[in-house]
């Protein structure tokens, strides 16, 4: 199944058919408190791939919020999910990634999840020490599930 969804396939995919459903449903779900994006802005001179207005990021993470069946351990079916994280490469190794994701798991956290899934591509060796990393002591009332693309195969 992994093969049909986006870590299956290639890495460009010119088709921008999608954005203008896509807006709409992330406007939607910040609206009911079910999705929130977290962003660190680039600095003004590092602004070289700023897009048409004039802004560009470093780093983004989006967490949403779902509810799904209780069950043992899960009483109220609160999950989350972490998704979407990117850094843009000239501003890696800076921490960036780990705070936008911490910011994600705190306000899950904050929510009530009780479980949050991570998922993490193959392609960046580093993601791997970031998901492996978040304490569990900094959010207690969640159970964190990472899951690997190459997990799949």
């Amino acid at each position: 199944m992994a093969s049909a969804g986006a870590a299956g396939r290639p890495e460009e995919i010119e088709d921008s058919s999608w954005y203008t459903k896509a807006q709409e449903a992330i406007a939607a779900q910040i609206n009911s408190g079910t999705l929130c994006v977290f962003v660190i802005d680039a600095e003004p001179s590092s602004r070289s791939s700023a897009n048409t207005s004039g802004r560009s990021l470093s780093a983004c993470a989006i967490a949403t919020l779902e509810e799904r069946l209780p069950g043992p351990g899960f009483p109220r079916g609160l999950s989350g999910s972490m998704s979407s994280v990117f850094v843009e490469p000239t501003h890696r190794g800076r921490g960036y990634a780990r705070l936008v994701v911490s910011a994600g798991l705190s306000w899950l956290d904050i929510r009530g999840a009780e479980v949050v899934d991570l998922h993490a591509t193959p392609k960046q060796p580093s993601s791997t020490c970031l998901w492996d990393s978040p304490s569990p002591a900094l959010y207690p009332s969640v159970a964190l599930c990472c899951t690997r693309a190459a997990d799949y195969h």
